[in-house]
């Protein structure tokens, strides 16, 4: 089983269409370098397939498009005083505070 091809899945199922075989066939792919590199990636892929398909952007997408705009760190201004009616929720959030 471990060195048979991985199977076209169209035939198996009418819902699959060539963009989500494809998909399914570099999930599953043998060669590690073929293979996505982490889950993100195939989930950011997954994302993309099913917003093109009519349905909208998930939280994952809209978390990633932040990340890439603004980089992963908390944005000084997220962490004012509560002077300014912004309360910091994580106490671990403040520490990196400058």
């Amino acid at each position: 089983m471990i060195k048979m091809p991985i199977p076209d899945f169209r035939p198996l199922d009418e819902r699959v269409d060539d963009r989500l075989n494809e998909l399914l066939q570099r999930a599953l792919a043998r060669d590690v370098g073929k293979r996505y590199a982490s889950g993100e990636e195939l989930l950011y892929d997954l994302e993309h397939y099913i917003y093109h398909s009519g349905y909208g952007p998930t939280n994952e997408t809209l978390g990633k498009y932040i990340r890439d705009l603004f980089g992963p760190a908390v944005p000084p201004a997220a962490l004012a005083s509560p002077k300014t009616g912004t309360m910091i929720l994580d106490p671990a959030a403040r520490k990196t505070r400058s």
